[in-house]
């Protein structure tokens, strides 16, 4: 079982290289994948602080593998990025008790910020 600071789940390569420069700033080891399978197995099987979901767009689909992680792991707080998301979409992942829910690009200062505290909600949870 392996321990690492988060899983990121992105099929944008883009987006991959910009959270890897947001996470490098903060010494943060991630592992990635671009599979949903590998996603899910690697969620099952390994130890993480903080989940990261990206998508291109908020739909009843990513609403729905959303839900499905949370029940897998309901104490991780779950990030979800999106290029697309309007706002009864929004409201509806939201509902499902995600930590953050943001918009490409993200802004590093922000998403550095949301991580940190996302890291410090699961160390004083552990406590």
């Amino acid at each position: 079982m392996s321990t690492n600071a988060g899983l990121a789940y992105s099929n944008d390569q883009k987006f991959r290289l910009h959270f890897d420069e947001i996470c490098s700033c903060l010494h943060m080891e991630w592992q990635k994948e671009t599979s949903i399978a590998d996603y899910l197995l690697a969620l099952e099987h390994d130890e993480f602080q903080v989940l990261l979901f990206d998508c291109h767009e908020v739909d009843n689909e990513t609403i729905k593998w959303a839900t499905f992680v949370r029940k897998l792991r309901p104490r991780l707080p779950l990030i979800v990025a999106s290029e697309v998301c309007d706002k009864e979409a929004g409201a509806r992942l939201l509902e499902q008790g995600i930590f953050y829910l943001g918009q490409h690009p993200l802004d590093n200062e922000v998403m550095t910020k949301v991580l940190t505290s996302a890291i410090k909600q699961q160390t004083l949870n552990k406590q």
